[in-house]
């Protein structure tokens, strides 16, 4: 790692303070739930993701539900601004823990 650096990616907040095309790769886990960071993040994200870039992210399934995730990936796939590579739902939440909730966990690709 060479910096590291906090953002507000919330609806309201100003996104990364970061480069344009600057990341190969993002992960992102544990931050697309209920009340936290929503899909209207994806631009910021986007926006700091080279050309040829995958972001991996988990969203808790209710977030995914709720906040229509899939139908959201597939309009900005339509749009051109990233391509999806796989969805995998279903998969434990917190492994072992005390949380049973399930995550969807999808791979992008921005062209």
């Amino acid at each position: 790692y060479t910096r590291l650096f906090e953002g507000d990616l919330s609806e309201e907040g100003p996104g990364l303070d970061a480069a344009e095309n600057l990341y190969d790769a993002i992960i992102i886990v544990g931050t697309f739930t209920e009340g936290h960071v929503n899909e209207l993040a994806m631009p910021s994200l986007l926006r700091v993701l080279k050309s040829g870039g995958v972001l991996t992210a988990s969203v808790k399934a209710l977030t995914w539900e709720n906040r229509k995730f899939q139908a959201y990936l597939e309009t900005k796939e339509r749009e051109c601004a990233l391509e999806i590579v796989e969805i995998v739902h279903g998969v434990d939440y917190l492994r072992g823990g005390d949380d049973p909730s399930t995550a969807t966990v999808f791979t992008i690709r921005k062209p």
